[in-house]
């Protein structure tokens, strides 16, 4: 049985063009409850066991970045998580060249730049930011109705 049904996910849809966002409502062979994955076909190419956390200083100048951390202390501890996560998720982007290719070509589609430094930073950044977004979910509920 595909990744998707056996981990009951929650779809929240195209979170760049080509590319699918789903979340594990139960464990599945590989996903585990709570984790995210990118599809690109059926089941997921990369799978996320974190919440993703926004870069706290995105595009922003050095002394943009410099405002922030006086104004807004709790910005270290946001940009600490956020670095940790960045760390896991390049280790976690390591794949099959087509599939790096094909994620490369979504990310510029959906606005990144080779500005924003690595696709790691710009593609955690950007998950964070789709997922605190009202964009729609539905449940597959295939597995959890055969369970029942």
């Amino acid at each position: 049985m595909c990744e998707q049904c056996t981990a009951g996910v929650e779809e929240h849809g195209e979170f760049m063009p080509g590319w699918f966002l789903v979340r594990a409502f139960q464990d599945g062979n590989e996903m585990k409850k709570g984790d995210w994955g990118l599809v690109e076909c059926n089941d997921p190419t990369v799978i996320i066991p974190f919440t993703p956390v926004a870069d706290p200083f995105f595009r922003m100048t050095v002394e943009q970045e410099e405002k922030k951390r006086e104004d807004h202390p709790e910005t270290k501890k946001q940009n600490e998580v956020f670095l940790e996560q960045l760390g896991e998720l390049d280790e976690l982007l390591c794949m099959p060249p087509y599939d790096g290719h094909l994620l490369y070509e979504g990310a510029l589609k959906a606005g990144y730049t080779q500005d924003d430094g690595s696709i790691g930073c710009w593609l955690l950044h950007h998950l964070a930011t789709y997922i605190a977004s009202d964009h729609p979910v539905t449940h597959n509920t295939t597995l959890r109705r055969a369970n029942a």
